[in-house]
């Protein structure tokens, strides 16, 4: 397996249905100043008709790629 360059990524179309419509149209890596992300991308269609993809990035090592706040803020009350 060839090791991913800095500073590159890939997407790749979802297979499947969609669990919702928030679920990303494509999903893939991108290695970005040495740290790992995992990517969402929705395909949208702007408001003159042209179709773009929407980009999301969180760190690889995010679990479900939110953080869960109220758990931080239960911790910081104590």
């Amino acid at each position: 397996m060839e090791q991913q360059r800095d500073n590159s990524g890939a997407l790749f179309k979802r297979k499947g249905e969609k669990r919702s419509d928030r679920s990303p149209d494509y999903s893939g890596k991108a290695l970005i100043g040495g740290v790992a992300y995992r990517i969402s991308g929705w395909k949208k269609t702007a408001k003159n008709g042209e179709t773009f993809l929407s980009l999301a990035f969180r760190p690889a090592d995010e679990t479900n790629g939110r953080r869960d706040d109220r758990a931080h803020r239960d911790a910081d009350a104590f």
